[in-house]
């Protein structure tokens, strides 16, 4: 079939949003997974997407009565717009589902139930893309081409999303591109009902990620993972997504208890306590936030903690701390009155929770008065030192 100029960009357009919604969707899961599953099933939406794409591949092939030539634009919407709608019910099933790594009957349901149900989307996606290949020969180069750019602008707008929301609100953003593809295939067309669908999906998902990202920013969202790695999770203090972390403080930070130790000696009195906030990543990598004032002697816990005998060993050093986190080593250092104390962290939304959203509880480790003999800098790949 030949395309007029119009009708071929349009096509183009709307293939090019449902790629990008697809890959966008599919790196999505993975950071998704990697907080409600353990780390080494996140990349098995890699083979959800490529076995759902691929089932609706099939699709197409085994029903060639159905997908005619000349419904082809009608069927590419259609496609387009279940693949946005059904993405929501897909993910808020597999939030609802507590997934069990147990050798039983039950434990296997649970995981074939969450792969089957996040399939259902990209399955959809394959009929669309497929369909839009297969059914405009003369045009299949610009096409694919289309298709790639949707695909690469979807694994960096991933990413530029998770700066400004979070991982649940982001799935609705794909729903709104991939919905926004569907009214791009019937831009013009004859098809009201479905056109209207896809336009009134595209107002109602693009209003809901407004809403959403700012209840996030309030850390009062509608949609977050109430089902983690080990069970079912309690609204946190603070939450904030990025591309590679999610990072979620809980705990009270008026009420003290027993410190957290790697290994606390057992001369260590048991009636001091200390106020401390549990700050994890992708629900299971754990550092602490400990209150501090400037006063060493709310700290001392520290010296009692074995993992600190290398500040036994080494005094007046200079001490690099790789991996900062809740700035526990660095407080460590301070302590122990070492000469001074780098701390490097990466991950710049643990720098921002620490210092900035945190800082009153924290006593702004990055701006340790240099009157003391210790100097404290903060660091990560995006700022450079802060001291």
């Amino acid at each position: 079939m030949k395309l007029d100029t119009t009708a071929a960009k349009q096509i183009y357009a709307g293939l090019c949003l449902v790629t990008l919604a697809t890959l966008m969707y599919e790196i999505l899961l993975t950071r998704i997974f990697s907080v409600t599953m353990w780390y080494h099933f996140a990349f098995v939406a890699v083979s959800i997407a490529l076995f759902g794409m691929t089932s609706g591949a099939i699709v197409v092939y085994l029903l060639p009565g159905y997908f005619t030539q000349q419904r082809a634009k009608y069927h590419l919407a259609l496609s387009a717009l279940l693949f946005a709608v059904s993405i929501i019910p897909s993910f808020m099933t597999h939030l609802s589902i507590p997934f069990v790594i147990h050798g039983s009957l039950v434990g296997l349901y649970s995981i074939a139930l969450t792969y089957a149900v996040i399939s259902v989307p990209f399955v959809f996606s394959g009929i669309c893309v497929c369909l839009a290949l297969t059914k405009f020969p003369l045009h299949v180069s610009r096409l694919y081409a289309a298709d790639l750019a949707g695909a690469a602008l979807g694994c960096i707008l991933f990413v530029y999303t998770l700066k400004v929301t979070d991982g649940p609100t982001a799935v609705v953003v794909v729903a709104f591109l991939a919905s926004a593809g569907a009214a791009f295939f019937l831009s013009g067309e004859a098809y009201g009902r479905l056109r209207f669908g896809a336009l009134a999906c595209s107002v109602v998902f693009g209003a809901f990620v407004v809403m959403h990202t700012a209840l996030a920013t309030r850390q009062t969202p509608l949609l977050w993972p109430m089902w983690g790695k080990y069970g079912l999770e309690s609204r946190p203090l603070y939450e904030k997504w990025n591309s590679f972390s999610r990072i979620t403080v809980r705990g009270d930070p008026n009420k003290a208890r027993a410190p957290f130790g790697w290994g606390l000696s057992s001369t260590y009195p048991g009636d001091r306590k200390v106020r401390q906030l549990s700050l994890d990543i992708d629900a299971s990598a754990a550092t602490v936030l400990t209150a501090f004032n400037g006063d060493l002697k709310d700290i001392e816990h520290l010296k009692y903690d074995v993992i600190n005998l290398a500040h036994y060993l080494r005094r007046d050093s200079k001490v690099l701390v790789i991996g900062a986190g809740g700035g526990r080593d660095v407080l460590s250092a301070l302590v122990f009155e070492q000469k001074s104390v780098l701390g490097v962290e990466l991950n710049g939304d643990i720098v921002k929770t620490v210092n900035q959203r945190f800082g009153r509880f924290t006593g702004h480790l990055d701006r340790h008065p240099k009157r003391r003999p210790v100097h404290v800098q903060v660091s990560h790949q995006h700022r450079g030192a802060d001291g």
